[in-house]
């Protein structure tokens, strides 16, 4: 009998604890259900909603930041320029770039037209060839010497140009480089043997002759010539406004390398060398002026014509006493006589 209560007990709890857990009928509303259906649904278009809506203010933001004002303060705080902006600065400076190398362009292009309108002559930047130059000699800037002269068969002490009436030859050779520096100036350095030949009948030394007991029979005037040899050197800027015609501008380096001067007298067949009573300047300086005209002889073959004047700056002699008491007791002072010349010139490039 105490199981049978005691089952009966057991079943009473199951059931109530069954019926607490179901829900009650009176709570249970159709519209509830409805409602959660309703905002089920409106759960999931809020999403969708919220969503697209975060992909707008993304796309806006980017627009916006791609927009920057270009005048906008460049701080450590404000935005950085937008992917356009940054566009617009590469495409700007590629089109400057671009300008730059058609500046050059032209300016290349120009050039190469200037040397064509020129002629073959500026096709290319260097020329070699040789040079030759002829033309008439004379002196310039000479003074009256004091000194111990002969005149007349007598030593006199007077004062006397030793120059006065010096003419001569001046004749160059060498080699030529001819280097374009742009389609209006050239440098024109030359490298030359010169020969200077002076002569005159001299007004100071005259030739004593005696007979066989020593009398005077004759004072006989004397030849004098001056034979100089330099190796010349002219540094010449060419300018060439239009293609057939030039001038030329320049510097000359001369470094005398061999130097005589002769007395002479052919009737008496007397011949007297006074080099070592007279002495020259081994390096001298001087200018040079010019104007001509380049021409072509042949295919890749050219020339130069035209007439160079030189003037030399500095003297012939050194400033020292002549001295030819030993000889026939003269002697006189230095003077400080240079070197002229007009010239015809001739340059052959042939490379």
């Amino acid at each position: 009998m105490n199981k049978l209560f005691f089952m009966t007990l057991v079943g009473i709890i199951a059931l109530a604890v069954s019926a607490d857990a179901r829900p009650r009928s009176s709570s249970y509303d159709d519209s509830d259900d409805e409602e959660s259906y309703v905002n089920a649904d409106d759960d999931d278009d809020g999403y969708s909603s919220s969503k697209k809506n975060r992909r707008q203010s993304a796309d806006r933001y980017e627009d916006e930041d791609s927009y920057v004002d270009d005048d906008e303060d460049d701080t450590p705080k404000s935005k950085k320029k937008g992917k356009k902006n940054r566009r617009d600065d590469d495409d700007e400076d590629a089109d400057d770039a671009y300008e730059d190398v058609g500046y050059k362009d032209l300016d290349a292009n120009k050039r190469t037209k200037e040397k064509e309108d020129k002629g073959d002559f500026w096709a290319k930047d260097m020329h070699m060839g040789i040079h030759l130059g002829v033309g008439y000699a004379g002196v310039w800037g000479s003074e009256l010497a004091h000194g111990i002269y002969l005149v007349n068969g007598q030593l006199e002490e007077t004062d006397k140009d030793p120059y006065v009436g010096n003419t001569g030859f001046m004749g160059d050779i060498g080699f030529v480089l001819n280097y374009h520096l742009n389609s209006l100036f050239s440098l024109v350095p030359e490298v030359n043997i010169r020969f200077i030949d002076y002569f005159k009948e001299s007004e100071s030394w005259f030739l004593i002759v005696h007979d066989e007991y020593g009398y005077i029979t004759d004072v006989a005037p004397l030849d004098e010539n001056m034979l100089l040899i330099d190796i010349n050197v002219p540094i010449i800027v060419r300018v060439t406004p239009v293609p057939v015609f030039f001038i030329d501008l320049g510097v000359e380096l001369n470094v005398n390398v061999s130097s005589k001067f002769t007395l002479s007298n052919d009737d008496y067949d007397y011949e007297e060398d006074m080099g070592g009573y007279w002495a020259t300047e081994t390096f001298k300086w001087g200018v040079v002026f010019g104007l001509g005209t380049t021409q072509s002889l042949a295919e890749n073959m050219f020339f130069d014509i035209g007439a160079r004047v030189v003037v030399d700056m500095s003297p012939i002699e050194k400033n020292q006493l002549v001295d030819m008491t030993a000889l026939n007791g003269t002697y006189r002072n230095p003077v400080k006589a240079k070197t002229w010349a007009i010239q015809l010139v001739v340059n052959g490039y042939m490379f």
